[in-house]
């Protein structure tokens, strides 16, 4: 904290005397008048400008969740870096950190209308744009002007409006690519994927892979699919999700194009079994497939990458999406951090949603992820290894996870269609369906 130095001030200056002067006493945050007497016979009347008053402590809450694979590691240096960092710059405003843990995002909803939420929080698709559209969020644009807008990724800020209104900023760059076990392909002699590769590659390799054989924590497998996150392949095949990724108005999964990318990764499950169903490995949960070491090719996005680079019994690399018969593309998440709209304090909250997104030290450490903003993440991936440099170059290839003002509609039938289709149904039918459910939801809006 910079100090303030108040220089002393000459009383008086005679041609017959060499100077006089007096100590000044600090006084409150105020303008006073001190009478001095010189030579018992003059009175002069000083003006003193005191000292200005600390201003008053502020407190804010923060709820984030680990999305790194770091666990308690990770939430202590949240504790460290990103609340008492922020303090050692602003030390008039105190950060306390709440772990998101459980069913917090329950907790938050419910703490918002009681009136005592957190004044900054993490949110996404699940329930973020709900409380965007109910106005649970403080709007941001006139601190974050079109222009710096233009620094993050435009597919991922289509999400962080509602109508012109900016209400969040994104906490990473989301961006998805392919993990390879490069031991089970030198096993299977497959020479490794490269960025030429395309869904016939992509076929052949899996294939090559099929006789892998098991190890001791079980049967090997070429590829792992992640049932509810094949966007990218719908649009690889040339179809769309909806008519427009934000705030769409009809649903065209039942579209024959957009079918190809879903029947190609039933069939990899269903009929090559080149892919496990959920009973082949339960108790795996989907993010965490690669690092059992029994997958040769597993999709990954970029919150998954700390913790992949730094495996030490499984030799990984990472290659950009497979591209399709119309495109390159994949699935962006829209993670981001908002202000609670009932915050007492907005302008200190919006200081630290803004120190969380641009402090290197936060971003090396608590959030381990490619910062959300261009220049700083190009910055950030020089300084690791050439996996997220793979994963941040296929953010050109993003789209949006569509979005809809029926959110929780669509998302509970696109759910039910994809239960259908991995539990071996039909996927005509299933996405039929999906595609009835949800345009009579949307038409009712």
């Amino acid at each position: 904290m910079e100090k303030r130095i108040i220089s002393r001030r000459e009383l008086l200056h005679w041609a017959v005397m060499a100077s006089a002067g007096t100590a000044l006493a600090a006084c409150a945050p105020k303008t006073v008048e001190v009478e001095k007497t010189v030579e018992k016979t003059v009175v002069v009347k000083e003006t003193v400008l005191a000292p200005t008053q600390a201003p008053e402590t502020i407190e804010l809450t923060y709820i984030d969740v680990d999305e790194t694979g770091s666990g308690a590691e990770a939430l202590r240096v949240y504790e460290e870096v990103a609340c008492k960092g922020f303090t050692e710059r602003y030390p008039h405003i105190k950060v306390t950190f709440q772990p998101g843990e459980g069913d917090w995002a329950d907790a938050l909803i419910a703490a918002m209308a009681a009136g005592n939420a957190a004044d900054v929080f993490l949110h996404w698709t699940d329930f973020g744009r709900d409380l965007m559209q109910k106005g649970q969020m403080l709007p941001l644009n006139e601190h974050v002007p079109i222009e710096e807008q233009k620094d993050f990724v435009d597919e991922q800020m289509m999400a962080m409006h509602y109508g012109p209104t900016l209400y969040a900023l994104p906490k990473y760059v989301s961006c998805p690519a392919y993990a390879y076990n490069k031991d089970l392909f030198d096993q299977a002699g497959i020479p490794y994927p490269d960025e030429n590769w395309d869904w016939n590659r992509f076929l052949e390799i899996v294939n090559g892979l099929r006789n892998l054989g098991t190890s001791a924590l079980g049967k090997l497998w070429p590829t792992y699919v992640i049932d509810w996150a094949l966007q990218g392949w719908v649009w690889q095949g040339g179809g769309e999700w909806m008519n427009k990724p934000i705030d769409g108005t009809k649903i065209l999964i039942d579209d024959e194009k957009a079918l190809q990318g879903l029947r190609l990764n039933h069939d990899l499950v269903f009929k090559e079994h080149v892919a496990p169903t959920h009973a082949d490995v339960e108790g795996i949960d989907w993010w965490h497939p690669m690092q059992t070491g029994r997958f040769a090719l597993v999709e990954v996005h970029s919150w998954m990458v700390n913790e992949l680079t730094n495996l030490e019994k499984v030799r990984l690399d990472f290659v950009v999406l497979p591209k399709g018969p119309a495109r390159r593309a994949g699935l962006i998440f829209n993670d981001a951090r908002s202000v609670w709209v009932g915050t007492k304090h907005p302008d200190e909250a919006w200081k630290y949603v803004e120190f969380l997104g641009s402090d290197k030290e936060v971003q090396k450490t608590v959030n381990s992820l490619i910062p959300a903003r261009l220049d700083a993440g190009k910055e950030f991936i020089d300084e690791l290894r050439v996996g997220p440099q793979i994963i941040f170059d296929t953010v050109n290839n993003g789209v949006p996870r569509p979005l809809s003002k029926v959110y929780f509609d669509v998302s509970k039938a696109q759910s039910d269609m994809m239960q259908e289709i991995w539990a071996g149904g039909d996927v005509q039918a299933a996405a039929d369906n999906a595609a009835m459910v949800i345009n009579e939801a949307l038409m009712a809006k």
